[in-house]
């Protein structure tokens, strides 16, 4: 059996072909470029300035940094964060 994906190879290639002409069109960025660069490179050569994140974590950072030295945090503490993490998403 033929997935969807399979059956409408072409629609799905034209489709994707119109929209890199139209934002070709629209940015002056070539379809080469559209396809190939990476999404900051295409921010940046069309001015777009992405707006930072609003969360951020100092913890998450410190974490991070900990598990690339090898400075484990015990469970405890682990499930104290992932609580504190949670109740400030469900804040927003």
């Amino acid at each position: 059996m033929e997935s969807c994906l399979v059956k409408n190879k072409e629609k799905l290639e034209y489709i994707d072909n119109k929209l890199l002409e139209s934002i070709s069109n629209i940015t002056g960025l070539s379809i080469t470029d559209i396809r190939n660069l990476d999404i900051e490179d295409i921010e940046e050569k069309v001015g777009i300035n992405p707006k930072p994140s609003k969360i951020f974590f100092n913890w998450e950072n410190s974490e991070k940094e900990g598990w690339q030295n090898l400075r484990f945090i015990d469970e405890n503490e682990l499930i104290k964060r992932e609580k504190r993490m949670d109740k400030e998403l469900r804040q927003l």
